[in-house]
């Protein structure tokens, strides 16, 4: 009897599954993760600190278009990035609380840096720089978000990131079709 509780105890000592990620291996083939006491991989945070960045400069940018725009249709793009950019840094926010971690409080310095120089122009010249400036940023964010569908570690993100790119996407759209010009009725 007492050799079987003992067999018994050492074989749950066996099967006990490891708590962090293991080594890659010949037959797993599969990268070790690192792992961050938060719990979260280096490219999930990672993904959080772009795509938070990235949303403050959208609504940054989307605030002075609409100080320095005198296209109606930029306008209606600088609302719509605003409410949108806005709705997805909150719910980012919410899951980046729930896995102890914080957004970024402002953009990256390149995008100061973008933004300065935006500030600097006004009515077409802005419009154009302005939507270049957004197509630039949405396509790169595509990508951002893309990636993190296809290979961030944690659910939550990879679901975030995959519910926000279709709004993402459908912004660069409506930005390529203002830069074809069908937006901008100037003031004459």
């Amino acid at each position: 009897m007492r050799a079987t509780v003992l067999l018994l105890l050492a074989l749950a000592a066996a099967i006990q599954l490891p708590t962090q990620a293991a080594p890659t291996t010949a037959i797993t083939s599969t990268p070790a993760a690192r792992i961050e006491p938060s719990g979260v991989r280096d490219v999930d945070q990672e993904f959080i600190a772009q795509a938070g960045a990235s949303g403050l400069a959208e609504v940054e940018a989307g605030r002075l278009a609409l100080k320095q725009s005198d296209s109606e249709g930029v306008k209606q793009l600088a609302n719509m990035l605003i409410d949108d950019h806005t709705k997805a840094n909150e719910r980012l926010n919410t899951i980046a609380a729930l896995k102890n971690l914080s957004l970024p409080r402002e953009p990256t310095p390149q995008s100061r840096q973008q933004l300065a120089k935006l500030q600097q122009k006004s009515g077409k010249a802005f419009d154009d720089a302005y939507l270049k400036q957004q197509r630039e940023g949405h396509e790169k964010s595509i990508a951002l978000h893309r990636q993190q569908v296809r290979a961030g570690g944690d659910a939550d993100l990879r679901q975030y990131a995959a519910d926000t790119l279709p709004v993402i996407e459908g912004h660069l759209k409506h930005i390529q079709t203002l830069m074809q010009g069908t937006h901008a009725r100037h003031p004459e």
